[in-house]
């Protein structure tokens, strides 16, 4: 087993103090950052164009492929579900923190909730990009540092992971590392998975099934062969099956219908008896062919979408269908990313979408919208913030911004109003701007006339409106009046420091100018953007760019003595105090603890709100 990392405690949270021997704690990633927003339109390009050769799924075939055990000796088990971990320090660690404790006191929960023995990771556990120092300092480190030991007496909890996007990037290649070596450990968590996905048995007759669907692209031959085989052998005819996916692609396929083809294909080929009966029709090779397993699968869950959503299905028990067919559908991504609004979830979903292209399930399945978090109307005011939030947080999306600007307006000033090489090339490189934000940062984009149309208009107010603001504070503020040297330039000082002094004015003035004209065109594009989405476009956006931290979520699953499933879903509507983001400011060292109490406690208490829950029997 790799060795954990150091039994020393840090003494203080400054870098200094924890950087050599422990982790760095990073801030919340600012995807608005000129460096950013390159990287990200470069890895979107990479997986559309080449995905396909980074993909080690079918490689995993020679890892060990049993299914794994967490019933033994249990009459009960209590089960995290967190995803979208790894982040800015405050919230990953403030998760973290609550997930290590020894039981957890939630308002509105009818009794104390106790940490659970099995933890799931529901995709994307580091961002912004899946390297190993990213998966130290922003995953292991502040896991590690909430449980680092189990008190004596107590087995270790185990940990699952699936890959989401981010994982994704760089093929697969850290992630494996960390997860599926089958001999980490994350803190007192325990790794045990040798692939990318993974079969766990729990009590009752309750499975976890995780699979990797490599951003919805296929699901790989070996994983099917892993699945059905695990059915064929382990489960029992009304075992039933939680299902983890990367995405939660029955609300995505509202937007785009094949998004749920591949989530369609496992249902249909993997679990539905007719897909049974045709993998075990071809495995026995027309010999003595076993009947196909009754099984259900009443909940789905996933990350991916950065808040807490469950959908409930509606018609259940028609067609003859049994009442346990009854499924819920939930979005929990409330790990530690930027909050994502849900003021435009859909009120209802249907299963497969009306136009997901053939092959698909035929039993078309409806659902409604049973809870949220945030709420509609909070989600909504969150919006409304990012003229102020996005200028605060992205300093060097001003930055970037100001260069623009100070370029556009002196190019403007040379070409006496009259249009020359230069302001073409710099209106031609703003439209490009707008236009990559309005398709959302290079995302595919089937409507490309809506883009298109916001790409204008976004830079025709970054143009002409920020123009027509900068122009009469430039006629009201500090012009530069040295007068431009006439003299040829010599190496006297004198005349030196003439011709210096005259172009240090200037740059003064165009750094000012800068300044002023990228704050403003920051408000601009946080204008835009809340406009945007109320026309549901550039959603993701609007709220990435003001990070959030706030309105964390997980879910504690409980199977009790009787086999029922009881979901208590936790909010965390605040990860720490409203001061400057100094990690001293709010959390506090704790040197001298016991080897199993967390090296950092808050300094002032979470608090944790029940915001859902719902049983299964």
């Amino acid at each position: 087993m790799t060795p954990p990392l150091p039994r020393r405690r840090p003494t203080g949270l400054s870098t200094r103090a924890l950087r050599t021997d422990f982790f760095t704690p990073r801030p919340a990633v600012q995807w608005l950052s000129p460096g950013e927003l390159a990287r990200t339109g470069l890895q979107v390009a990479l997986a559309e164009g080449i995905g396909a050769y980074l993909d080690k799924r079918e490689q995993q075939i020679l890892f060990s492929d049993e299914a794994f055990r967490e019933d033994e000796g249990r009459d009960e088990l209590w089960l995290d579900y967190v995803a979208d971990t790894g982040d800015g320090f405050h919230a990953t660690y403030a998760v973290a923190y609550s997930l290590g404790r020894e039981s957890l006191t939630v308002a509105g929960a009818d009794r104390p909730l106790p940490r659970a023995q099995v933890l799931v990771l529901g995709g994307d556990q580091v961002y912004p990009t899946p390297s190993p120092g990213n998966y130290d300092d922003r995953f292991r480190g502040p896991f590690t540092a909430a449980l680092p030991e189990v008190p004596p007496g107590q087995s270790a909890p185990t940990i699952y992971a699936l890959p989401g996007n981010h994982d994704w990037y760089d093929g697969l290649t850290a992630f494996l590392r960390v997860f599926a070596t089958g001999r980490e450990s994350i803190g007192a968590w325990r790794t045990r998975q040798r692939r990318s996905y993974f079969a766990v048995k729990l009590p009752h007759g309750w499975w976890l099934f995780g699979i990797d669907a490599q951003e919805n692209a296929y699901i790989d031959e070996p994983q099917l062969e892993y699945f059905h085989r695990i059915i064929n052998e382990s489960l029992r005819d009304g075992d039933r099956i939680i299902l983890c996916t990367p995405e939660p692609a029955w609300v995505q396929g509202r937007y785009d219908p094949d998004v749920y083809r591949v989530t369609d294909s496992f249902l249909r080929t993997v679990i539905d008896p007719a897909g049974q009966e045709a993998w075990l029709q071809h495995a026995y090779r027309g010999r003595f062919v076993p009947a196909p397993k009754r099984i259900t699968v009443p909940l789905m869950i996933s990350g991916d979408w950065h808040h807490y959503a469950r959908y409930e299905r509606i018609d259940a028990g028609a067609s003859g269908e049994r009442d346990d067919d009854r499924r819920h559908l939930v979005t929990c991504g409330g790990g530690g990313a930027y909050l994502l609004g849900t003021q435009y979830l859909p009120r209802t979903i249907t299963t497969p979408p009306p136009d997901t292209r053939p092959p698909k399930s035929e039993t078309v399945r409806q659902y409604t919208r049973k809870v949220r978090y945030p709420s509609l109307a909070r989600s909504f005011w969150l919006g409304l913030g990012a003229p102020i939030r996005l200028p605060w947080r992205n300093p060097g999306f001003i930055a970037m911004l100001g260069v623009v600007q100070a370029l556009l307006w002196h190019a403007w000033s040379r070409a006496g109003g009259s249009p020359n090489v230069a302001v073409v090339t710099l209106l031609a490189l703003v439209l490009a701007g707008t236009t990559f934000l309005a398709a959302g940062l290079g995302a595919p984009h089937r409507e490309r006339l809506w883009v298109t149309l916001f790409g204008l208009l976004h830079a025709a107010a970054q143009v002409l409106g920020v123009r027509a603001i900068m122009v009469p504070l430039v006629e009201r503020a500090w012009q530069p009046t040295l007068p431009r040297p006439t003299a040829a330039l010599t190496y006297d000082l004198e005349r030196i420091w003439e011709y210096g002094r005259y172009y240090l004015e200037w740059l003064g003035w165009y750094v000012a100018y800068g300044l002023v004209a990228g704050l403003v065109s920051a408000v601009v594009v946080g204008l835009y953007l809340v406009v945007a989405s109320l026309f549901r476009r550039n959603i993701n956006e609007l709220f990435s760019a003001q990070r959030i931290e706030g309105y964390k979520s997980f879910v504690r699953l409980h199977i009790g003595p009787t086999g029922e499933l009881t979901a208590y879903v936790i909010g965390i509507p605040r990860v720490r105090r409203p001061l400057p983001g100094w990690r001293f400011l709010h959390w506090k060292a704790n040197p001298s603890g016991q080897p199993w109490e967390p090296w950092f406690t808050p300094r002032a208490r979470l608090r944790y709100r029940l915001i859902d829950t719902f049983t299964i029997r």
